[in-house]
């Protein structure tokens, strides 16, 4: 029932761009799903309400991501691949647990109400790009070798807790046209290590690190073979117990 691999059925579009798999209805699970071709939208396509989980989805077209999801949609256990655009997005209040986008122009390009937790992004131009920031949830995600690890377009209605960002030329960019704003932004217990630079606003041009949170890091994460794809934590590693515990008994 969990398939793994290529164990996965197949779905190939790898002979046109103008086909993907498109699913058009609310309240739909797609599960151990391997899709893979190329396309000039969102290679699995869902509606609103949708879920989908446990599927390896990589689009290799130029202009195309791999998974798109309507309002209110959830992705679980999902590896996202596009070669040169974008391997998630979605329309407001999208849901991301537990997922794998690397080597991708975009990680995920998302709106208000989004919840990202338990992700790790590798290897991309952007990891996390949000585009309307009412309601944005960061949680517990892993953040590697990315140009732009998290872009914001405001800095407004931001919580961004327990995550790891590590080895990007921007850790943290508000694109914002002021000085860094205050309000609205909660980052605290973070990991910021081996950026060029770890927050940087107006558009990007000036470094300002005073959002970080009393409790920010910057430490070695010790990864097991982070160039490879494994993140797992060794047993000496400094993270171990040293975030915010969000639920008792989880460090």
């Amino acid at each position: 029932d969990w398939a793994e691999g290529t164990a996965r059925p197949l779905f190939d579009f790898s002979g046109s761009s103008s086909t993907g798999l498109v699913w058009n209805g609310d309240y739909l699970i797609i599960r151990n799903m391997r899709i893979s071709g190329q396309y000039t939208s969102g290679l699995l396509t869902l509606d609103d309400n949708c879920h989908a989980v446990n599927c390896y989805v990589q689009n290799t077209y130029t202009t195309g991501g791999a998974i798109y999801v309507g309002f209110y949609g959830t992705l679980y256990d999902c590896e996202c691949v596009s070669d040169t655009y974008t391997a998630t997005y979605g329309d407001g209040h999208l849901c991301l647990l537990n997922c794998y986008m690397h080597d991708s122009g975009s990680g995920t390009v998302c709106t208000s109400g989004v919840k990202i937790i338990g992700c790790i992004f590798d290897t991309c131009t952007t990891g996390i790009s949000i585009s309307s920031d009412s309601g944005v949830s960061i949680i517990n995600n892993t953040i590697y070798n990315c140009t732009a690890g998290v872009l914001f377009f405001n800095s407004q209605g931001i919580f961004m807790l327990n995550n790891t960002i590590d080895t990007c030329t921007d850790g943290f960019i508000a694109n914002y046209s002021d000085v860094p704003q205050t309000g609205g932004i909660v980052l605290d217990y973070n990991n910021w290590y081996n950026n060029t630079r770890d927050m940087s606003w107006d558009n990007g041009s000036t470094e300002n690190n005073s959002s970080k949170g009393s409790n920010a890091l910057n430490v070695d994460p010790g990864f097991t073979d982070a160039p490879n794809g494994n993140f797992t934590l060794q047993t000496d590693s400094a993270l171990i117990n040293a975030g915010f515990a969000i639920r008792l008994g989880v460090t």
